[in-house]
């Protein structure tokens, strides 16, 4: 089945999500250390901080805002991305686990992250 091509302008994410939490889209770019971001039920980018775009080398949330982990990982990390997020909209919480995040020139590092659901 294929999806109907999402909305990626910066504006709709914007007022969707800015719209219902305000608060956390500014909180976003003071965390300068933390690449921070939100999905639909989808698994699709809805918002991203700075440093989730430099972790990426990516210049823009244009380039990330409507697409997925697929779209930007390797095919292995995408798919334990995917079994997190199902795992979240189930309302689990994944606190202070260590695990691999690929990075914009194809290396990896080890980092420690928390995911719940908002």
């Amino acid at each position: 089945m294929k999806r109907a091509p999402a909305d990626t302008s910066l504006r709709t994410s914007l007022l969707r999500i800015g719209a219902a939490a305000p608060e956390v889209i500014e909180l976003f770019d003071y965390l300068e250390d933390l690449p921070l971001w939100m999905k639909d039920v989808a698994g699709t980018y809805q918002w991203v901080s700075v440093s989730f775009l430099l972790n990426f080398g990516l210049k823009t949330r244009e380039e990330v805002i409507g697409h997925n982990d697929y779209d930007l990982c390797g095919e292995a990390l995408a798919n334990q991305y995917r079994i997190d997020d199902e795992r979240v909209l189930r309302g689990e919480r994944i606190l202070s686990r260590v695990e691999l995040v690929g990075r914009f020139d194809h290396t990896a590092r080890w980092c420690v992250t928390s995911k719940i659901p908002l």
